[in-house]
């Protein structure tokens, strides 16, 4: 992988220290797992008052591509950086495998797949800790949130921002798809002795009952 740090804004300069050492940190054990020898990692500022509580974010924009945005006006985002960067980047590269294998992607269930393969990818290649968009959820039963989302699980009309990102009419409480989609996920591999990097290639109806 190769990393570029965007530079006009200004809003990166002093960071790039960090920024390039836990790339470096991440990036090798990365390129273990895939090949990754022709995907390029960018690095961006959010807007103010964009950036979620984590400081941190990621969107793999296609096979090809990563970008990764931190809130720098924290003044605690080199131990953001310390702390999220391999994770979110590893998050994003899990998405970058799906996609090349072409499954298709445009229903609820094979969003909450696609994510739910990247947090527990995350989550493992993280040293097991729990991926922070999950803080304060552990007791928010995931089975009853599913349960509400399977009349819609075939829809590809369904509200992204509503089932993955929380809305103002409260349905679902905020990161509620990402947190199905994990459990999901550890629920299969768990049940079925599944390697996770074999699960990856798996269509999304495999993983519900």
């Amino acid at each position: 992988m190769k990393l570029t740090i965007l530079t006009a804004s200004g809003k990166l300069d002093g960071l790039d220290t960090e920024l390039e050492r836990y790339f470096r940190l991440a990036s090798k054990p990365l390129c273990k797992y895939f090949d990754l020898d022709d995907v390029d990692v960018t690095l961006s500022p959010y807007e103010k008052g964009e950036a979620p509580s984590s400081g941190i974010g990621g969107w793999a924009i296609n096979r090809y591509r990563i970008e990764i945005m931190l809130d720098t006006d924290r003044d605690d985002v080199k131990s953001i950086i310390a702390k999220e960067f391999g994770a979110v980047l590893a998050h994003e590269v899990n998405h970058i495998e799906r996609m090349k294998l072409g499954l298709p992607g445009d229903t609820l269930a094979e969003n909450l797949v696609y994510e739910g393969l990247a947090c527990h990818f995350e989550q493992r290649f993280n040293g097991g800790v729990i991926p922070s968009l999950f803080t304060g959820m552990e007791d928010v039963c995931w089975r009853n949130l599913l349960e509400e989302m399977e009349p819609n699980l075939a829809s590809k009309d369904f509200n992204f921002s509503e089932y993955f990102f929380g809305t103002d009419n409260g349905r679902f409480p905020k990161y509620a798809g990402y947190w199905v989609g994990f459990n999901l996920i550890a629920q299969y591999i768990e049940e079925h002795g599944v390697a996770e990097e074999i699960a990856l290639s798996f269509p999304a109806d495999a993983f519900f009952p």
